[in-house]
């Protein structure tokens, strides 16, 4: 009987790599979830959140809402800017968000 311990213990061995290497080609990589969504491995990673901007059409130019999540307070500040229309839209879009990324 000792010799169909041993074939017995080598076929158990052999399926158990054979599962383990199936796992392994069917996830590569592990996917971790996240507030923004899924990231996939280490090399993906977000090392802060974004800021969000709405532009809305105005009489006399354009209102630009922007919005920012604080993982660290679980807060969301929005803040509101006004582009007057003899100004360029993009110069006013440039400045708005250098300004409230110095406010930090």
């Amino acid at each position: 009987m000792k010799w169909f311990d041993n074939w017995f213990q080598k076929k158990c061995r052999e399926s158990w790599e054979n599962t383990q290497n199936a796992r392994k080609e069917e996830y590569p990589e592990p996917v971790e979830k996240t507030y923004l969504g899924t990231r996939h491995g280490p090399g993906n990673v977000l090392s802060a959140p974004g800021v969000n901007f709405t532009v809305y059409r105005a009489n006399g130019g354009y209102i630009v809402e922007h919005a920012e999540y604080d993982m660290t307070t679980d807060r969301r500040t929005v803040g509101l800017h006004v582009i007057p229309s003899g100004k360029d839209l993009g110069e006013g879009l440039g400045s708005i968000l250098t300004y409230e990324m110095l406010k930090k």
